[in-house]
């Protein structure tokens, strides 16, 4: 008898575990759902940036961190070259810069509400001529993780100029601040 309550408890424990962990799988989706309003999921597949509806496929993608004032410095380039290898080399192609606090990685930035800059460092995007540290709308998502960047920008700047960026990839790691001569 005592066999028959055991085994009658263990499946007790294991319907009730299954049960908690379903609840628990719902209340986590619904978490997420909030995320997607600022940036909807995009069916591109494609890493590009886009500047004022000109766009361009992202080949080369290179970032730099500096370390005593906590920022970003990712680089994007619309052909295939060795960004950020050597310091004295300029980026080939058309360029995109994104400049970004560490305050503003993993995590949806509004880009219009919240503060972009820190003491030590100035969030930034720079293409050709244009640079701009100031928006009226749009929203950044800046995910990394294991060396694996993931980027939704979608915004536009004070001047009316509009930004987009999709990239996931493991951009090549600089150890020098990236200059992307305009």
């Amino acid at each position: 008898m005592e066999k028959q309550q055991f085994t009658n408890s263990l499946t007790s424990l294991f319907t009730f575990m299954v049960m908690g962990l379903f609840a628990l799988q719902l209340v986590a989706c619904g978490d997420d759902d909030k995320d997607d309003k600022l940036i909807p999921p995009s069916a591109e597949t494609v890493n590009s940036f886009t500047f004022n509806g000109d766009k361009h496929e992202i080949k080369s993608a290179a970032f730099f961190y500096n370390t005593e004032k906590k920022g970003y410095n990712i680089v994007f380039s619309d052909v295939e070259t060795k960004l950020g290898e050597q310091e004295d080399v300029e980026p080939q192609g058309t360029v995109m810069t994104i400049d970004l606090p560490l305050h503003l990685i993993n995590k949806i930035t509004n880009l219009a509400t919240e503060t972009l800059h820190s003491y030590t460092w100035d969030m930034a995007l720079t293409v050709k001529t244009a640079v701009v540290y100031d928006f009226s709308s749009g929203s950044l998502s800046v995910n990394i993780s294991g060396g694996l960047f993931t980027i939704k920008l979608n915004a536009t700047d004070t001047k009316g100029n509009t930004w987009k960026v999709s990239y996931e990839g493991y951009p090549t790691q600089s150890f020098h601040y990236i200059w992307s001569y305009m």
